[in-house]
């Protein structure tokens, strides 16, 4: 067996992206190459192989509509770590739930924080930086006139091969409610866990 750091995600795309993708930057060059995205499971090691991980995502995600979410404000996470972030305004129950249901079978893991869905804008070096970094951040968001709602459709698995750099192993889409009924059928390996 094969083990590694995965996690689960969900890409930002468009203008917020771009915001995002932006400031992160700005804030923290070395972090630029980041994609702009909500973590659905934090990075956790987990034995399992990548298909075997990609097969229980789909039979955990075959049944979950997409989530509308609504950023709101700029917060940050000090004094517990030197993080600033983009929190979930509307949304978040729903997150919550999502991840506890990802949070089973192969995926399973204790984690250090309890799960807050937010965008991360800056991991800094200690708290004073990230107070500062915390202002500029709320600055250019207030000046921001884009879109703060994002339509999540699609969660991705992803594997960190090196420290800070992740590659995408497999994508699973999220079915709109409408194809429920038709969708049912067609829950891949079935009563399988």
């Amino acid at each position: 067996m094969t083990s590694g750091c995965y996690a689960v995600v969900a890409y930002l795309s468009g203008p917020l992206a771009e915001f995002v993708q932006g400031l992160r930057s700005q804030l923290v060059p070395r972090e630029a190459h980041v994609r702009p995205h909500l973590t659905l499971l934090a990075p956790r090691v987990l034995e399992s192989p990548p298909e075997k991980l990609h097969s229980a995502l789909q039979r955990i995600c075959y049944k979950e509509p997409p989530l509308r979410v609504l950023f709101g404000e700029v917060e940050n996470f000090v004094p517990s770590t030197s993080t600033v972030y983009l929190r979930i305004h509307e949304g978040a129950g729903e997150l919550c739930d999502l991840h506890q249901r990802l949070n089973q079978y192969g995926f399973r893991a204790e984690e250090s924080w309890p799960y807050v869905p937010h965008v991360t804008l800056a991991k800094l070096g200690d708290n004073e930086a990230a107070l500062d970094a915390m202002k500029e951040a709320q600055r250019q968001w207030s000046l921001y006139a884009g879109m703060r709602e994002f339509r999540i459709e699609k969660l991705t698995l992803v594997r960190e091969v090196t420290p800070d750099f992740w590659d995408d192993l497999a994508t699973v889409v999220l079915a709109p409610a409408s194809l429920l009924g038709a969708h049912e059928s067609t829950c891949p390996e079935s009563g399988r866990p």
